[in-house]
């Protein structure tokens, strides 16, 4: 007994341990993807990627996912604080989640692959590898919110269907004759 409790706080401790890790692994990720952004943005000015190559907006795509991520992280929070009490699930936020992450991948693939001049210039500079950073992240973050809103159709379809009907097994008496019972008659 004393063995199995001990055992159930080392494996609490090591939990504990590890969520904290974690988080604060998180944590830390988050910070130095905001520092690495405002080192692009300052090394690599607006007029400078004007000269590398005139019709990149690079920059833009850089300031845009800077400011709309801790607004999109917040899309679930407001909702739950306004929440009328009914308990439905997140369809409609994980739908725009997904259609701003289908956006910001295509925007920056359209900065990369449509102007060479940014992918043979600008690849030197802390601001392309930010915005090759961000659209890894935005397609690694659509697939999941793609995986979860998948799950969560498929529970509320579950839940809007209704229970299956079990046959109960029918008497002997009432069966069919069988083929023997036929052939006695």
């Amino acid at each position: 007994m004393q063995e199995n409790t001990r055992t159930n706080s080392t494996a609490m401790a090591c939990l504990t341990c590890t969520g904290i890790t974690f988080v604060a692994g998180f944590v830390v990720m988050i910070v130095l993807y905001y520092v690495y952004a405002i080192m692009g943005l300052i090394e690599t000015s607006h007029r400078e990627v004007r000269e590398i190559c005139y019709t990149s907006n690079i920059l833009i795509y850089v300031i845009v996912s800077l400011i709309i991520a801790p607004i999109t992280s917040n899309a679930f929070k407001v909702r739950s604080a306004d929440d009328s009490g009914e308990d439905r699930p997140y369809i409609t936020e994980y739908f725009c989640l997904i259609s701003q992450g289908v956006a910001f991948i295509i925007w920056k693939a359209i900065e990369v692959f449509n102007f060479p001049c940014v992918n043979r210039e600008l690849r030197k500079t802390v601001l392309y590898k930010v915005a090759l950073s961000i659209w890894i992240w935005n397609i690694i973050d659509t697939v999941l919110v793609l995986c979860i809103l998948a799950g969560v159709i498929v529970v509320e379809i579950h839940k809007a269907r209704p229970p299956a009907v079990v046959a109960e097994p029918i008497p002997q008496e009432t069966a069919a004759p069988t083929t023997t019972q036929v052939d006695n008659v």
